[in-house]
């Protein structure tokens, strides 16, 4: 038997080396002679000093422990939480020393490194699976404190990569809302109109039609120039029916459904087709059969 039957006791449950490396250990739990899913795999993953190597089944709840390895050589145990969120990084042979281990900034940095190192991770794909990574000066947590701690760091503020196809580093790195860094995504829109260039957020911000429209409009075919200055109808009163009972409501305008506890995103969708209902109403312009 291998170190998963060392650590784990499968030596008193016969079972041959296949279920061994490619059911339990793999992320499957042996239940009535057959296989079933029971918990996120992270074999192999690393989290500081600790590599994840099989999941041991404790008596709470059918919950697992991680049989890890520390870089000393020595094993310990640890939840998946624990390892996820950084607050255990090593058997205990590691100190910490900078005490920041359970700080906003330590989790931002810790993340970091998780999608840029994990190809088990869902958001790796938009990181390290497109080559992104950090600078061996990052390796460690203290520099990156340090660098954040001078550079404008706030807990309202985010980690933003300047240049999406570039690597987390000082030069390459800032501190910024969540609403820049959404306006600095790869997959944003950019539209150019009079000689400027901004996302469809931006335009929708700058010319107070709602960017659901401006994109519905530019995906019709409808040119710039009309998509970003034709009146948005905001005005126009609508009604709407419900399925159910027939009943008509009647709104001035969708600001006024707004104000009423409609979603106007959602009511645009409804009147252009894209929903059925909104709220459970079959919405139309007045006057529109």
């Amino acid at each position: 038997m291998g170190e998963a039957a060392r650590f784990l006791g499968f030596n008193s449950h016969g079972f041959p080396q296949w279920y061994l490396d490619k059911g339990y250990a793999k992320g499957w739990k042996i239940s009535l002679g057959e296989l079933e899913p029971s918990y996120n795999d992270i074999t192999g993953m690393k989290f500081g000093r600790l590599t994840a190597l099989y999941p041991e089944e404790t008596n709470v709840r059918g919950r697992f422990k991680w049989i890890c390895r520390c870089d000393c050589g020595k094993y310990t145990k640890a939840n998946s939480s624990e390892l996820k969120s950084g607050t255990r990084f090593s058997c205990g042979c590691a100190r910490e020393t900078h005490g920041m281990s359970k700080t906003r900034l330590y989790i931002i940095w810790n993340d970091m490194k998780q999608r840029c190192n994990y190809p088990q991770l869902d958001c790796y794909k938009n990181y390290g699976g497109r080559g992104i990574s950090y600078c061996d000066e990052w390796e460690k947590f203290e520099p990156f404190a340090k660098w954040a701690l001078a550079n404008g760091y706030a807990d309202d503020l985010t980690l933003d990569r300047i240049d999406n196809n570039g690597n987390y580093s000082p030069e390459n790195c800032r501190w910024t809302t969540k609403e820049m860094q959404d306006r600095n995504k790869r997959t944003n829109r950019y539209i150019t109109f009079n000689g400027e260039t901004h996302t469809i957020g931006d335009w929708a911000s700058m010319t107070g039609i709602d960017r659901t429209v401006i994109a519905k409009r530019l995906d019709k075919g409808m040119p710039v120039e009309e998509a970003l200055t034709k009146s948005a109808d905001t005005r126009k009163p609508l009604v709407a029916i419900d399925e159910k009972t027939g009943v008509i409501y009647w709104f001035e305008s969708s600001k006024d459904a707004e104000r009423r506890g409609h979603t106007r995103p959602a009511i645009w969708r409804a009147l252009t087709g894209e929903y059925k209902t909104h709220h459970g109403l079959v919405w139309k312009y007045a006057g529109v059969n």
